[in-house]
């Protein structure tokens, strides 16, 4: 369609890092069709999430053997942050490379109705029962809406909006204090300052 046309278009100027190609699996690829191509730049990033996933799955194990359950190896918590940054870190890395890459299955001539990614390729929005279609509507659902979505469930499962809220309060509570007291020479004034800009403070909270 022309609008999927007109966004790569418009994103192509957009820098980004090329994992695929920095791993050099271009040079591979060209000897490969187009579907063997799509379907090895989608498993590839698969394969090193579990490559990662390995340290964790392995310290629970020993944990549930020799600790009496899967949480209560001693270094359970330092392999279980360091996996959760690793991931992180790995997803938004792959991320703009791997969705363009899967995006650009929909992208095609609409003259010639061929893909524009291999002239060789009838586009796939005619024969929606493909191959390559279902593939890389899959991996649509996996990459460009399931990366963001994870990140999303991932901040609220640690409840980070709520951290940057709590944190914005207390600082603007803390400028209005500051320049409530600017204007206020009265000790008074100063003692109920301190007592009301301590949001720890059990009357506070009441």
């Amino acid at each position: 369609p022309d609008f999927l046309g007109q966004l790569f278009a418009d994103t192509s100027a957009i820098a980004y890092v090329d994992v695929v190609g920095a791993l050099g699996i271009a040079c591979i690829a060209t000897s490969m069709d187009y579907l063997t191509v799509q379907q090895l730049w989608t498993i590839a990033p698969i394969a090193v999430v579990i490559c990662l996933s390995i340290p964790l799955l392995t310290t629970k194990l020993y944990g549930w053997i020799w600790h009496g359950g899967c949480q209560k190896h001693p270094k359970h918590a330092v392999v279980t942050e360091s996996f959760w940054w690793a991931l992180m870190f790995w997803l938004f890395l792959i991320y703009p490379t791997v969705s363009v890459l899967v995006l650009k299955t929909f992208s095609c001539d609409t003259e010639l109705e061929l893909l524009l990614g291999d002239y060789r390729l009838i586009c796939p929005w005619i024969f929606t029962d493909s191959t390559l279609f279902l593939w890389s509507v899959c991996f649509v659902l996996i990459y460009p809406v399931g990366i963001p979505a994870f990140f999303y469930l991932v901040l609220h499962h640690y409840k980070v909006p709520e951290m940057a809220r709590q944190k914005a309060d207390t600082v603007l509570l803390h400028a209005l204090i500051n320049k409530f007291q600017k204007r206020t020479t009265s000790r008074e004034a100063t003692v109920i300052a301190r007592w009301v800009g301590e949001p720890s403070a059990a009357d506070y909270s009441s």
